[in-house]
């Protein structure tokens, strides 16, 4: 079984975001979803950090990275993106066209600050999961939120989300 971590919209908050790391623990990578990027790469990219994924929101300006990431996990193409680029606060339709050029079965994607998991099946122009981590540091509608992936040897993915009360943070 492999486990990534997903993160986005940290704007800055890299405390948290280190005890995210020490909670979840070991993972085989960290997948950063944008706004916030100069502090990830930061810290991870250190010696001994997991390696990192990462894209460029719309507050990372200035800083040399994509707007857009194909990762290959087995047989699963994962697009990472932002999002503001495909106008996700105004619906999933940027989303799916992305996909669709990059023949992606997954996306991950932020900036809403508002977690969400949805799988589109093919009625929907699906096979799709969507996967948004929602907020670490300015959540919407929930606590302080991150995302993990787990991938199981036969190939099968598991998203979950995993939140952390201001409390314990």
């Amino acid at each position: 079984m492999r486990n990534f971590l997903i993160v986005s919209d940290i704007h800055g908050d890299v405390a948290r975001l280190r005890r995210v790391l020490s909670a979840v623990g070991n993972v085989h990578g960290v997948f950063f979803l944008g706004d916030g990027l100069r502090e990830v790469q930061a810290l991870l990219g250190t010696r001994g950090a997991p390696p990192l994924y990462a894209v460029r929101g719309n507050c990372d300006l200035g800083i040399p990275c994509e707007e857009e990431l194909v990762v290959s996990l087995g047989e699963h193409r994962i697009l990472l993106l932002h999002g503001h680029t495909a106008g996700v606060k105004g619906g999933e339709g940027g989303l799916l066209a992305l996909a669709r050029r990059h023949g992606a079965d997954v996306v991950l994607y932020g900036h809403t600050h508002v977690r969400s998991e949805r799988f589109l099946g093919e009625g929907e122009g699906g096979p799709l999961w969507l996967f948004n981590p929602g907020s670490l540091s300015q959540p919407m509608n929930s606590p302080p939120s991150f995302g993990t992936l787990s991938v199981d040897d036969n190939g099968a993915l598991l998203f979950s989300f995993g939140s952390i009360g201001e409390d314990r943070l």
